[in-house]
């Protein structure tokens, strides 16, 4: 499984804001229906583009997990 920075943000995310405790995994995200948004940045960019976006421009939400979603 690959693991990069934006692994490492979700799992922060998460464990600050729902439980600090648990063993977080990409099915417990992906169960979770946790999502990670990138706002629109300034164009172009230097080398430090490339160990990820500035975090100040992500937000981090939990929602309805995707089963519960579409059901009908």
């Amino acid at each position: 499984m690959r693991f990069d920075w934006l692994d490492a943000y979700a799992i922060d995310e998460y464990r600050r804001t729902i439980a600090p405790d648990v063993e977080v995994t990409r099915e417990l995200l992906l169960h979770s229906a946790v999502r990670i948004t990138v706002s629109k940045g300034r164009c172009g960019g230097g080398p430090e583009r490339l160990i990820g976006p500035d975090t100040s421009r992500l937000s981090f939400t939990v929602g309805d997990s995707p089963a519960s979603l579409h059901n009908s």
